[in-house]
């Protein structure tokens, strides 16, 4: 899942960022109210996945990212990067 867009993305987004907040929408998504509040929006997956599995693949996301970032070896993680 992770690839050096998601990378540039996330990094970019990091950098002028003072406020994240990771909203896990239900089976048909956000309302329209969300999805105009939002200024960045990624998916997951093209899977619908209940909102355990949501957040446990975003924890992971987010620690590959950080261990990328950081320099902490990573099992198998730039064999992944696309």
């Amino acid at each position: 899942m992770l690839n050096k867009k998601y990378i540039s993305l996330i990094s970019a987004f990091l950098q002028g960022a003072s406020r994240i907040s990771f909203c896990i929408g239900g089976p048909y998504g956000h309302g329209r109210k969300m999805k105009e509040r939002a200024n960045l929006s990624i998916k997951l997956s093209s899977l619908v996945l209940n909102h355990q599995i949501a957040l446990l693949v975003l924890m992971e996301q987010l620690y590959r990212y950080l261990s990328f970032n950081l320099s902490i070896l990573y099992y198998n993680f730039f064999n992944a990067i696309d």
